[in-house]
């Protein structure tokens, strides 16, 4: 079996010099027909082989061969082109023969295409991007706010709980009620989220989003992912996410793990959208611990849990 085209994340196809990639990161060829202002494939930016702060060469088939043997799992972007899913679906079955576990992250697509995708993907991402219906028609996603919720429904109706990630980006202009608000409705549909900060589209592809900011919406998604309800642990006043009393008494490596990179089992994206020395996630626990007195300062809450 042949794969289609593909490029490969730089990372992927060579070791980085702080951390290396868990997963084979893979991007359909071309340019995406959507029109989302804060990518740089979308086109109105048509900057090729571009996604977050890295460079996605093409590989060809025979490198593809050997770089497969790197990895354990492959997770495959797709862009809105002809026939993109039919070639999603034929690189996760390239995978899946070579031994590796398949993710694929996706616009919506029809009931019958996502049945089709299940015995070749183990977990789906979905590109929402927006935490609000507002927010989703400023920056230009290609469907209706419905159709993404209706997707993710369905999604976790074909998948299964917690085999669902939804990617979002913070910095596109949302409120912390927003935001908040999205985590609570997604996590109760049985997905699970996937946080990215919001980068530039020049060099040297800058991270725009308040740090601080981050960091606690880091948090309240992490809390959801430890069963916890954040809204009892965070409240929203003047504009900022706050802790209430009870947040003192979480433990410890709950609030830090928060703050390393989320979505599907073994995704750590080193460096995707962040650079060395200003990390928004840490993509190892080596890096968090080394950086913790930073983080938590950033954090803004003085002493985390207990």
């Amino acid at each position: 079996m042949h794969p289609p085209p593909l490029r490969a994340s730089q990372g992927s196809l060579g070791p980085p010099a702080l951390e290396p990639p868990h997963i084979l990161y893979l991007l359909q060829d071309g340019f995406c027909a959507a029109s989302c202002k804060f990518c740089a494939l979308s086109r109105l930016n048509r900057r090729a082989g571009r996604l977050g702060r890295v460079e996605w060469p093409r590989v060809s088939a025979g490198d593809l061969e050997k770089l497969v043997g790197r990895y354990k799992a492959a997770c495959i972007q797709t862009i809105i082109k002809p026939d993109y899913w039919r070639e999603a679906l034929e690189a996760a079955a390239y995978l899946r023969e070579k031994g590796l576990s398949v993710r694929v992250a996706t616009q919506p697509v029809s009931p019958e295409e996502l049945k089709e995708a299940r015995s070749l993907v183990d977990y789906l991402g979905v590109g929402l991007d927006a935490f609000s219906p507002r927010v989703l028609v400023a920056c230009g996603k290609p469907y209706p706010w419905r159709r993404y919720i209706g997707f993710i429904e369905q999604a976790v109706d074909v998948f299964g709980e917690g085999r669902v990630y939804v990617h979002l980006i913070a910095g596109l202009g949302e409120s912390p009620e927003e935001a908040l608000r999205l985590l609570d409705v997604l996590y109760g549909l049985g997905a699970k989220v996937a946080l990215f900060p919001l980068v530039g589209l020049e060099k040297p592809w800058p991270t725009l989003v308040d740090k601080t900011y981050y960091r606690r919406l880091q948090v309240a998604a992490g809390l959801l992912n430890a069963g916890l309800k954040p809204g009892e642990y965070l409240r929203v006043a003047h504009g900022e996410l706050l802790p209430t009393p009870a947040f003192d008494d979480l433990p410890r490596d709950i609030v830090y793990s928060s703050f390393l990179t989320q979505g599907c089992p073994g995704c750590n994206r080193p460096f995707y959208t962040e650079r060395p020395g200003n990390m928004y996630n840490y993509p190892s626990r080596r890096l968090l611990l080394r950086d913790m007195g930073e983080v938590v300062e950033e954090l803004g809450w003085g002493p985390v849990g207990r």
